[in-house]
Formats: C-alpha cells, structure tokens, sequence
C-alpha cells in the first residue's frame, strides 16, 4: 500500500511538471484522492 501511495505521489508530481493528463481516468482518480488526503 506504501508502494502504491509513493508512486501516485510521484505520478502526481510528474504530471504537475509535465502539464500532461494521467494516462487513464482511473489512474488520475487515485492521484486526486491521494492529493487530498496528504493535504489533510
């Protein structure tokens, strides 16, 4: 599970530099919920 939060992390952050969308809609749903909930 740390594995999979470590690498939407990184996916997220790639994706910020990069200004380009996730590969899929599901993919980009778990960045969004592991973005909000390390801003908690």
């Amino acid at each position: 599970m740390i594995v999979w939060i470590t690498h939407a992390k990184v996916g997220h952050r790639q994706a910020s530099i990069l200004k380009t969308p996730p590969s899929t809609s599901f993919e980009g749903f778990f960045i969004v919920q592991f973005s909000i909930i390390e801003f908690i």
